[in-house]
């Protein structure tokens, strides 16, 4: 799912017999088409905006919504509601994550829980995260949702060199297997 129209239709191009979605993925709507998997997915693969809500444009050259932080915790929270895979006590589990998330924290925390929700039991979760995400306090809650509900297999550091030369920082990739239900 790719939200900036001119990403997803390069994407479309590049990646031919694959379903690339433009939309907003915290929006239930541009979701619910890929709500028929009865029991999740084994893999979600992501590289989540590292974007502070505080610095999103409102530039009038955009040519597509930008959310405010208000509207994808909404959203989110409406969005997990139609995973009809996730057992009950998951689903409140998550909303109590979405609920209560710093308001100070870059759109990367919801896009965690967001895609932390996707994964089934024995399903791999891969993201790309900076090499500072472990010493932002805003993002407690995804180190407790990683430690509750996934093994962390994998995390590839790569010291020599920065993924996004827009980005200036050092990335990591994250691999984490998600736990059988008790």
């Amino acid at each position: 799912i790719e939200i900036d129209p001119t990403v997803g239709r390069i994407c479309q191009e590049r990646v031919k017999n694959d379903n690339i979605l433009i939309g907003n993925a915290f929006k239930k709507d541009t979701y619910e088409y890929l709500t028929n998997w009865p029991e999740g997915w084994d893999l979600v693969i992501t590289n989540p905006p590292y974007v502070r809500y505080q610095s999103l444009s409102t530039d009038l050259s955009v040519e597509f919504e930008i959310p405010n932080a208000q509207a994808i915790r909404q959203d989110l929270d409406l969005t997990i509601e139609q995973f009809s895979y996730l057992e009950e006590r998951e689903r409140r589990f998550l909303k109590s994550l979405i609920r209560s998330y710093s308001g100070f924290s870059d759109i990367a925390v919801p896009s965690w829980l967001l895609s932390a929700s996707l994964v089934k039991p024995g399903g791999k979760l891969a993201i790309v995260v900076p090499g500072t995400w472990l010493n932002r306090e805003y993002a407690a809650i995804v180190q407790y949702l990683l430690l509750k509900w996934f093994t962390i297999e994998f995390v590839v550091e790569d010291v020599n060199s920065t993924w996004f030369a827009d980005a200036q920082v050092k990335t990591n990739l994250l691999i984490a297997k998600r736990r059988s239900r008790c």
